[in-house]
């Protein structure tokens, strides 16, 4: 016969069950658990209370630009505001400082105080261009002057023009210039003009204005110095003074600098010792100016402007290969001759002319 239990004991039984499922949860970890994620909740909502108090969105500044058709509407009113916008971002002419630097050459000048600095309408009028802009898109101002510019889509070569001689789609203009004794007093005169241009490109001096055959027996040097230094000191005391130009090249070679004795021509020779862009061939007899049309130094140029009084000799096989060359390198050949020389009408009508050049016969200190 089977025991029934008590009330006790049937009373005793859920505590003994709900001990036993305690005891199960303890052995897994459960309490470490639940305190592990009660933690992970309390920095969770700390952490989003943070970022919404403290982390403050930051708003966007947009160019409101109307299109009602109202006043200050419509794409020319959105306009004139983002100018607007531009100018006052551009520093005050009050505020502007003029920088200064030795001995260099440009066309351009920073606006006095005076001028109508803080008026331009735009950057781009900056490049010294009228007021359109200059290098801007579709129809673009004149550009720089005298030098680049008027180009839809890219720029074109423009015209240039020295003493009145105009010159057709400039791009790079280099001079070469005769500095025979009767001819190197017209040196300033011609390097101020070149100066003006923001087309301009070297200055290339050579004594003499001959285009000869170089002859067999003789070798003609072509290098190209810059016009400072003791080589240039010794190449302009000597040549633009007493040296004999029938010396023998053996000769030649022993002359030398003297440091005491006096320079000619000092202005001109400090001037030219100072200026940028400005090289020389030493003396090669006044019969071999194609070195100088010639040499690497003006290369790059589109066009050539040569100096002279084309008093010296030329012969037919040598203007033909200068105006090979010339052509060869896409380059225009313009004469300005202070005399009608004996040369002149030959290589005016044998080399400028068919390389697309023009010439010109006047002598700058007679207007």
């Amino acid at each position: 016969m089977v025991k029934k239990p008590n009330r006790e004991q049937v009373a005793q039984r859920p505590k003994a069950a709900a001990s036993r499922k305690l005891g199960i949860w303890a052995r897994m970890g459960g309490a470490a658990l639940s305190v592990a994620v009660l933690v992970h909740i309390v920095l969770l909502v700390i952490g989003a209370i943070w970022v919404m108090k403290i982390i403050m969105p930051v708003e966007k500044t947009v160019d409101f630009m109307p299109g009602n058709g109202e006043a200050g509407g419509g794409e020319r009113g959105a306009q004139h505001k983002i100018q607007q916008k531009k100018r006052a971002q551009i520093t005050p002419s009050t505020n502007v400082k003029r920088v200064f630097a030795n001995g260099a050459v440009s066309s351009y000048a920073i606006p006095e105080q005076g001028d109508s600095f803080s008026q331009m309408s735009s950057l781009s009028s900056l490049g010294g261009g009228g007021a359109s802009g200059g290098l801007g898109g579709s129809g673009g101002g004149k550009g720089f002057g005298n030098g680049l510019g008027e180009g839809a889509g890219g720029m074109k070569a423009a015209g240039a023009t020295m003493f009145g001689l105009q010159m057709e789609k400039v791009q790079k203009l280099a001079v070469v210039m005769d500095v025979s004794r009767s001819m190197t007093s017209y040196l300033p005169i011609v390097a101020k003009e070149l100066d003006k241009l923001a087309t301009r490109g070297q200055l290339i001096l050579y004594f003499g204005c001959g285009l000869k055959t170089e002859p067999k027996n003789r070798s003609i040097s072509d290098k190209v110095y810059l016009a400072n230094g003791k080589i240039f000191d010794r190449f302009w005391q000597n040549w633009q003074g007493n040296a004999p130009l029938n010396i023998k090249p053996e000769e030649q070679k022993k002359l030398t600098y003297d440091p005491e004795a006096e320079m000619p021509l000092a202005a001109i020779h400090k001037q030219m010792s100072n200026r940028l862009d400005t090289y020389f061939i030493d003396f090669n007899g006044i019969n071999y100016a194609q070195t100088a049309l010639l040499c690497k130094e003006v290369r790059d140029a589109d066009t050539i402007y040569w100096f002279a009084d084309f008093q010296d000799n030329v012969d037919e096989e040598m203007m033909k290969e200068v105006l090979r060359q010339v052509k060869s390198r896409k380059q225009k050949l313009y004469l300005h001759a202070t005399m009608a020389g004996k040369s002149y009408g030959t290589v005016r009508d044998k080399v400028s002319v068919p390389s697309g050049g023009k010439a010109i016969v006047k002598d700058l200190k007679k207007g």
